[in-house]
């Protein structure tokens, strides 16, 4: 029937065939079709009953025979085959896999009582091996075996070992449509050696349906030849006779058997005649009132509640979701109300979720199995506008045909980040799959965030790592530096030790021969050869003096000039530490800037400021200790020049009592009192002697406080290796 469409005021395509219009002329047509055709509609009727006749009695056929055949034949028959099964010439031929001997035993089968009375009537028996392969057979073609049909055999073969060891029955039919029924029995018990396959004719086993079916029953072959007949009572010459064909399913989806039934049917026919002529004669009573009851009902229950689920309808879907969902009864219009409220929910959350996406920051898509673009979001919009993209295809990123391709492919696994370039913007991509109820892929979600400020900010913290790592191997090195002058500095200030005693020793025998002198004055005159022997000995000491106290002056300059360079590397040292806490806020500054992916490096820049803090100070300490020791040097300058001064006037003092001996006998008493000026000189260089010694030992000290700030400064730097060495491995996890 051809569907007549018309056009709405808005232009649109509409059914004229409405639901108003469809029930009256059904109605219509049914009551004029109910009295125009009642001799047609009375065979027809016939005829369907007849029909379901048939089928009901095909139908009580199918289940009698497979009750028969399933569960009594098949109990029947276990037991048999059960007890073949073990019998032990059987088990040990298998067991031995001496198969010409099993060929033996299954022939022994033939002769049991039971086949010999016929009461298994046998087609073949064979035997399996434990794999499934068929080893021996008697009876039969190799076409009489269930192993000639692969769908069963091959579930037979895929059994686990648990229902290897369970018995199995299968109704199947053989290349010349005769059905069979085989029996699969394991052979050994639980072990499972091989199987025992008893292929037989399950048919005269049916031999009372005839009767309990009051019908005739007709078992064939696929040519149509009989088989296997079972007869019921015998019809009259009035019989009205009805054969079916009934086709018996088997094992697997298989055809199994074609069976006839005939019976009787006049007395149904005549029965169901009568009652079809009384139930047309009440229809037609009632089919006037029905109709116009029909159309109050329908007018009143359905079509008013059709109208306002239209306009509910109506206005949900343009998206007013406060309209409420018209009261009806228990009936279809009830689902009905259930599913639009269903709809209304599912109309809400869409809407709910559509506004989210919609008002989302990070661009996204979403891309169909079939390669076209579902939905864009505005931010995605306007990111695709800007790289000059068109957002109609599924290259949302530029990336190719073969990104586009995994984009939309439903087997290929999700991606949880990527990082891609498009032209000068990094971003980072999301694909995730978009499964139904069903768990099918209907799409995928492409999602991306820009990440070009957080990879520039990365590449700007390994720099500074880099630089950070320059200064502090500056530092190392540098504090290497101040050690190794600090152990020169402890080396002079020993050297000055050792002088300083040496010089002490001097005076100390300077002032020795001075108060043997002053002993000695009052025998002066006596022993003015002895004086003049002590003052030449006391000239040498004198030069002897002298010369230590050279050295001395010249290691105490060499001093000074040692606390200057020490001084110099201290203001390396002080630009290092001020220039690794101006890195140190840099990198605090750039890390804040990072935010979540900065947070490690800022753990970092506060551990480098610390150290440039700390640096410093142990610089401030250097400065003040090297101040302390430039200002010790110059006062053992200061006490050297006066050594040499008093020294020298020693010297002159020797020269004058050189001078004076050949006078000693005229100036006795003024030798008495120049050697007593030369012991108490001797004295006053002894205690200038004792400060140049407790100011060497004091610059030994500071030299000591100097090795142990430059090995801080060099375990300093190797922590701050070890933290930059950390920040590297978490960078590049």
């Amino acid at each position: 029937m051809k569907t007549i469409m018309k056009l709405d005021e808005s232009g649109a395509r509409y059914r004229f065939w409405t639901l108003r219009r469809a029930m009256v002329s059904v109605v219509g047509v049914l009551v004029a079709a109910l009295f125009a055709s009642q001799a047609w509609v009375s065979q027809r009727y016939t005829d369907f009953a007849v029909a379901t006749f048939d089928s009901s009695s095909a139908a009580t056929l199918s289940v009698l025979v497979n009750d028969r055949i399933r569960k009594n034949y098949t109990e029947w028959l276990q037991g048999h085959v059960n007890e073949w099964s073990r019998d032990g010439f059987l088990v040990e031929s298998v067991n031995q896999k001496e198969f010409s001997k099993a060929t033996l035993a299954l022939k022994n089968i033939s002769a049991r009582p039971v086949v010999v009375d016929r009461e298994v009537k046998l087609v073949s028996v064979g035997v399996f091996d434990a794999e499934m392969n068929r080893v021996a057979e008697t009876g039969g073609t190799p076409q009489d075996s269930v192993a000639s049909v692969p769908a069963l055999f091959e579930a037979l073969k895929n059994r686990d070992l648990a229902d290897k060891r369970r018995p199995s029955s299968l109704l199947w039919r053989n290349a010349q449509g005769q059905p069979v029924f085989s029996m699969i029995m394991p052979i050994g018990g639980f072990r499972v050696l091989g199987f025992l396959e008893v292929v037989t004719d399950p048919l005269p086993g049916l031999s009372t349906l005839g009767a309990v079916l009051n019908a005739d029953i007709r078992f064939k072959d696929t040519a149509g030849n009989t088989l296997f007949e079972s007869k019921g009572n015998t019809p009259g010459e009035d019989a009205q006779l009805s054969t079916t064909t009934v086709a018996l399913g088997g094992d697997g989806g298989l055809p199994w058997a074609t069976a006839e039934i005939s019976r009787d049917i006049g007395e149904f026919v005549g029965n169901t005649e009568r009652l079809r002529n009384e139930a047309i004669k009440m229809v037609a009573l009632f089919a006037l009132a029905v109709s116009i009851a029909a159309a109050l009902l329908l007018r009143v229950a359905v079509f008013a509640n059709l109208r306002k689920f239209a306009r509910a309808m109506e206005q949900i879907a343009a998206g007013d979701l406060s309209i409420e969902i018209p009261r009806t009864g228990r009936d279809e219009l009830a689902v009905m109300g259930g599913a639009l409220r269903h709809l209304r929910g599912s109309v809400e959350q869409v809407l709910l979720m559509k506004r989210m996406v919609d008002s989302s920051p990070v661009p996204t898509a979403l891309l169909r199995v079939d390669g076209t673009v579902g939905f864009v979001n505005p931010a995605a919009h306007a990111f695709c506008k800007s790289h000059g993209i068109d957002e109609t295809s599924a290259d949302l990123l530029a990336q190719g045909p073969e990104f586009a391709r995994v984009c939309t492919d439903p087997n290929h696994p999700p991606i949880p980040h990527r990082t891609l370039k498009v032209g000068e913007t990094t971003v980072e991509a999301h694909v995730d799959t978009v499964l139904d109820d069903q768990g099918n892929a209907i799409g995928k979600t492409l999602s991306w965030t820009d990440v070009t400020d957080r990879v520039r900010s990365a590449a700007l913290a390994r720099q500074l790592v880099e630089d950070v790592h320059q200064v502090a191997s500056g530092v190392a090195q540098q504090s290497g530096q101040l050690r190794t002058l600090a152990d020169t500095l402890r080396q002079q200030s020993a050297s000055t030790l050792d002088s300083t005693v040496s010089a002490g020793d001097c005076v100390a025998r300077s002032n020795r021969s001075a108060t043997t002198c002053n002993g000695s004055a009052e025998a002066l005159m006596s022993t003015i050869g002895t004086v003049s022997g002590l003052a030449h000995e006391a000239a040498e000491v004198v030069g002897t003096t002298i010369g230590e106290l050279t050295a001395a002056r010249g290691v105490v300059e060499q001093l000074g000039e040692n606390t200057e360079q020490i001084r110099k590397i201290v203001d390396v040292i002080t630009g290092i530490a001020h220039q690794t806490k101006l890195l140190a806020l840099n990198a605090t500054i750039e890390a804040a800037v990072a935010g979540e992916a900065g947070r490690g490096f800022a753990v970092v820049a506060a551990e480098v400021k610390k150290l440039a803090e700390e640096t410093a100070n142990a610089t401030v300490q250097i400065a003040s200790s090297v101040g302390a020791i430039n200002g010790s040097i110059q006062n053992t300058v200061g006490t050297f020049a006066r050594i040499s001064s008093s020294v020298e006037r020693i010297s002159t003092v020797q020269d004058l009592i050189g001078d004076a001996v050949a006078k000693q006998n005229l100036s006795s008493s003024d030798i008495k009192s120049r050697v007593g000026e030369i012991a108490a000189t001797s004295g006053e260089v002894a205690a200038i002697i004792d400060g140049v010694n407790t100011q060497a030992a004091k610059t030994g000290d500071i030299a000591g406080t100097l090795t142990e700030t430059a090995n801080t400064l060099a375990e300093e730097a190797g922590s701050l290796h070890s933290l930059l060495s950390t920040l590297r491995a978490q960078q590049a996890a």
